[in-house]
């Protein structure tokens, strides 16, 4: 049998336990609790030196978000004008995107994966002042859209492409389901589509 002494010592122990546990689990928020075992409570204390997402008490609540809009950027603003911003916003937005290698990439080989195309945009942009001979950089802008090929295979089928007229657009027909490609044709208009890319990329910097 439990002595008196015994189970108010576990249940001090429990407390503490419980109040070590929801303190882990809230301290990122700036908080913590306080087990108060004569009361039978639990106390929710805000960290004054931490920045909380949102307040614990909840008589705080009309303060905060009155204070959130007192600082936002919008304060002051205009109902229209504020519609005009954001209009210009996102045609900007648009702007960006439309003349962005991936959208170009897109328009042109829309039958393409766009995952490769994605992903041969970011490498063309990325090896726009490499020192790499051409044929290394289209093997850059292809290796992981075609995890099929080794690095050295890739190279015979990028040096015809590399070494072609200068400024000459690559050849290609664009198929109507890329899956129906063999392996052979969807690396040789991959590595098409990455020259073309790295042209643009090239004039872009230009």
């Amino acid at each position: 049998m439990v002595s008196g002494a015994n189970s108010s010592r576990i249940n001090q122990v429990q407390a503490q336990a419980q109040q070590d546990l929801l303190n882990l689990l809230i301290q990122s928020e700036g908080a913590s609790v306080r087990h108060h075992i004569e009361e039978g409570e639990i106390t929710l204390q805000e960290d004054p030196n931490q920045k909380v997402a949102y307040p614990w008490n909840p008589d705080q609540a009309p303060e905060f978000f009155a204070e959130i809009e007192t600082n936002s950027l919008l304060q002051g603003l205009e109902n229209q004008e504020i519609t005009d911003r954001a209009e210009n916003f996102f045609k900007t937005l648009d702007h960006l995107w439309e003349t962005s290698i991936q959208a170009k990439l897109a328009r042109k080989f829309a039958t393409v994966p766009k995952a490769i195309l994605a992903a041969i945009a970011q490498q063309a942009e990325a090896l726009v002042t490499s020192s790499s001979d051409l044929a290394g950089q289209l093997v850059q802008c292809v290796q992981t859209s075609l995890p099929v090929w080794s690095e050295e295979d890739l190279y015979v089928f990028a040096r015809p492409v590399a070494y072609a007229m200068r400024g000459e657009e690559p050849k290609y027909e664009l198929p109507q389901d890329w899956q129906a490609l063999s392996d052979i044709e969807q690396a040789k208009l991959t590595l098409a589509i990455a020259k073309y890319a790295l042209n643009l990329a090239q004039q872009e910097q230009g």
